[in-house]
Formats: C-alpha cells, structure tokens, sequence
C-alpha cells in the first residue's frame, strides 16, 4: 500500500487524509469523468505579438488524429481524447495520476481573429497554433498631414518629411 505524507502534520489534514484514502477504497482508482475535471484543464500558453496570437498547448501521448480544432463565432476550441492502455486481468491499479478521456479548451480573443489563416503543427506532444489578427486590429501608422507636407514618424523617432 502506497501511504501519503502530509507535509503539515495536524489533526486536520489526518481526517483529509483518512477522507481521501476511503474514498480511493471505495470508488477504485480515480477516473476523468465530465463532472469532475479540476486538474484536468488543457495546459496552454498564449503569446502575443502585432500581428498574431501563438498558442502553446501540451498533449503528451495525444495522436494528431484526436486533435480537432475549431473556430466558430469568435471563438478558438481546442478538443483532444486520450484513451487509458490496456492492463492486463491480473493486475490492479494502485496509483493513478494521469487522466484520460475528452477534454477540450475555448478561448475568445480580445480583438478580432482571421479564422482563415489559422495554421496548426503538433510536435512532440506540443500543439502550435498561430491566429492571425485581422488587419483592423494590427497596429497602423498614420500619416500626420501639416498643410502642404507629410510628416511620418519612424520607429526610431526621427521624422520624415515630404512635398
């Protein structure tokens, strides 16, 4: 039997303890399941640029052919399925961390998106998504019109002017 230790030895976290060591006896090895998915949320980075939003997402053990994405009213999901191994009839489970099943992650971004320039590249268990921002929503420079002159103003602060 594998025995937990509790950092913080107090009466408190014995009775939590006990709590969570019944429940593994009674229900068995615990299970992903739709009701309870608290640390099972799909890990992802997102970094920004001008032009683009790049989504880093974790995916160990994930084929390409479980990955769906989909971009439907402004908004990015990502949906994976992973499937438990096969143990043998003999064997018992008494440890169980990793999850299995259907899970999935949406995202709305804060400006608006090119759904037609969504590119997608899984690679050793990482998922890269790059989202175009529209062109409305990339920076622009304005040109500054004095009269008869043009003045536009360059990224290292120095304006130039022309007739």
């Amino acid at each position: 039997m594998i025995t937990r230790r509790t950092p913080v030895d107090s009466p408190f976290a014995r009775i939590i303890d006990r709590m969570i060591d019944h429940a593994a006896r009674e229900h068995g090895p615990a299970q992903f399941s739709g009701e309870f998915a608290t640390d099972t949320v799909l890990p992802m980075d997102i970094e920004e640029t001008s032009t683009h939003y790049i989504i880093s997402a974790d995916l160990p053990g994930v084929k390409p052919e479980q990955i769906s994405i989909d971009m439907h009213d402004g908004i990015l999901t990502i949906s994976a399925e992973t499937k438990e191994e096969t143990r043998g009839e003999q064997s018992r489970m008494v440890l169980q961390e990793r999850r299995y099943g259907k899970f999935s992650r949406s995202m709305r971004f804060p400006v608006a998106v090119n759904a037609d320039t969504i590119d997608a590249n899984y690679s050793e268990g990482v998922l890269r998504v790059e989202v175009t921002k529209a062109a409305e929503a990339q920076p622009r420079r304005i040109n500054v019109k004095t009269g008869k002159d043009t003045v536009t103003a360059s990224s290292s602060g120095n304006n130039q002017t022309s007739k």
